[in-house]
């Protein structure tokens, strides 16, 4: 309920909606094959007893996996599109993510790539004595290639429950230069795709992801370059500020006890 100067005014719940195809976010991963986990970590929101009780979870147990699967069909879609969640509940695969779905428990919803809907708290209740605590490790190294030698042990072992992918895997930095649209009349999305296909043609066996971080009415666009350092170093395409930043080789990841 709402007052409004000295009046109460009830105000209703939200109406959930009946989907005519319910979405079953769990069905097409194979957990009798083995390797799969459920992980939840937690996410900043609002106080919730549920959550403060639960923690942090994981279950690479296949019979709770196939139980967290036939309990988690969702027919009711929400019309609430929370800005926090309690939860981010991640799908894993020997360590990596394949999917991720985040949990307002007190909203009720849960968001996943097929729109948001009613989320029981039952839902996760049922599972609070059947999931395990993971174990956060956080880890910082002297250089990226230290980095990628402790990536190639961490994928191989079995008590991995989940690793967040670091961009070092595959670039050492970034970097950023000036594409300039003499015409102002270029769409940002036909610079990005005219510019990466000059990249592409200019250096056909370097990796790289551009970002278009600003651009001005003046038609001056100031673009990011993802990519390894010696691309950065023969990179003479258009204007840079010749400013080259490293990235800190740090991961963290989830494990078992």
């Amino acid at each position: 309920m709402e007052i409004f100067g000295d009046e109460l005014i009830e105000t209703a719940p939200p109406i959930f909606y009946n989907n005519k195809t319910a979405a079953k976010p769990l069905d097409k991963y194979p957990f009798d094959k083995g390797g799969y986990a459920i992980v939840g970590l937690l996410s900043e929101s609002d106080a919730n007893d549920l959550q403060k009780e639960m923690g942090q979870f994981y279950t690479d147990d296949i019979s709770v996996l196939n139980e967290f699967k036939k309990a988690w069909v969702f027919s009711k879609q929400s019309p609430i599109s929370p800005s926090d969640y309690h939860y981010v509940i991640y799908i894993t695969h020997k360590g990596t993510i394949v999917e991720q779905f985040a949990v307002n428990l007190n909203s009720h919803v849960i968001a996943t790539d097929k729109g948001y809907f009613y989320f029981d708290s039952d839902n996760l209740t049922a599972f609070k004595s059947r999931v395990k605590k993971p174990v956060a490790h956080n880890m910082s190294f002297k250089s990226i290639s230290e980095g990628r030698n402790y990536l190639s042990f961490m994928s191989s072992n079995k008590n991995l429950v989940l690793a967040y992918e670091p961009i070092w895997k595959d670039f050492e930095g970034q970097f950023t230069f000036t594409y300039k649209d003499s015409d102002k009349k270029e769409d940002p999305s036909v610079v990005e795709k005219k510019v990466e296909r000059k990249i592409k043609k200019s250096f056909p066996n370097e990796k790289f992801q551009l970002n278009i971080v600003s651009f001005a009415t003046s038609g001056e666009y100031e673009i990011e370059l993802i990519c390894n350092r010696r691309l950065f170093e023969e990179f003479d395409l258009y204007p840079s500020d010749n400013t080259w930043a490293p990235y800190e080789a740090n991961i963290a990841s989830y494990w078992k006890k």
